[in-house]
């Protein structure tokens, strides 16, 4: 598993938060020192692992400049720690655009916190604007949540030449760590919905576990906490487990 790993989908209720979150805690369960980085505007990664604070500084003053690593919060978890995203992340979409090297700002400021994590998930906002492209730019790898619906394979077809042009203009060791299926019983539900020809194109990256259909991301409550720190023994959380197992085999 590369060890900047950005999560991204344009598709609201994909599961995008859901599995940056729970993902990061399985992680940090398998005692991987690991840091998300809120990267969307709603910050329901925030509400989920926080309490409330609209004093703590956020992303936007972290790539600011104006707090640095103080950004970096603790959460009840230990091995996991948390840049929140903070009130101000609204503003970074259109700042992003007066600076001519916003991508390299953006890379090179969470590039410096590297050395003191195993790894770094970036929960992208559910959009392909600036800070989007800026996150991946500063990633490693591209992790997808895919639901198990029919208008979700033109979703995959707008986001791949995104991450293709990343990779061409701003990053050229940029991977895809994978693609997760959400609200989706696996491959046999996938070749139900997705044309072939989509599947025969992502099936060398898909990852073999999928998230749980029954208690798939996207029906949990937007400050419900990992499901891991919940029942740990869950269907949920064993796919989890089992999808983090899978990526850090990779």
């Amino acid at each position: 598993m590369k060890q900047i790993v950005s999560i991204v989908t344009p598709w609201l209720g994909a599961g995008k938060t859901g599995l940056a979150v729970n993902l990061a805690a399985c992680l940090a369960l398998f005692e991987k020192k690991t840091l998300l980085v809120d990267g969307d505007p709603r910050g329901d990664a925030t509400a989920r692992l926080l309490p409330p604070d609209d004093d703590r500084p956020g992303l936007y003053a972290f790539l600011a400049d104006d707090v640095g690593r103080r950004a970096v919060v603790e959460t009840g978890l230990d091995f996991l720690k948390v840049i929140p995203a903070g009130r101000n992340l609204f503003r970074a979409e259109s700042e992003l655009f007066s600076f001519p090297d916003r991508a390299d700002l953006v890379k090179r400021k969470i590039q410096a916190l590297s050395e003191a994590f195993d790894y770094i998930l970036i929960d992208s906002p559910s959009s392909l604007g600036p800070l989007t492209v800026c996150l991946m730019a500063a990633s490693e790898a591209v992790l997808i949540p895919l639901p198990c619906h029919a208008d979700a394979s033109a979703t995959l077809e707008t986001l791949l030449p995104v991450v293709a042009g990343v990779k061409r203009q701003q990053r050229p060791e940029l991977t895809i760590a994978g693609i997760v299926f959400t609200h989706c019983a696996g491959w046999d539900e996938a070749r139900a919905v997705f044309p072939g020809n989509l599947l025969a194109g992502i099936q060398a990256v898909a990852l073999t576990n999928v998230v749980p259909k029954t208690e798939s991301p996207g029906r949990q409550m937007p400050h419900e906490p990992p499901a891991v720190l919940k029942n740990v023994m869950s269907e949920l959380s064993e796919g989890y487990l089992e999808l983090a197992a899978e990526l850090l085999e990779r």
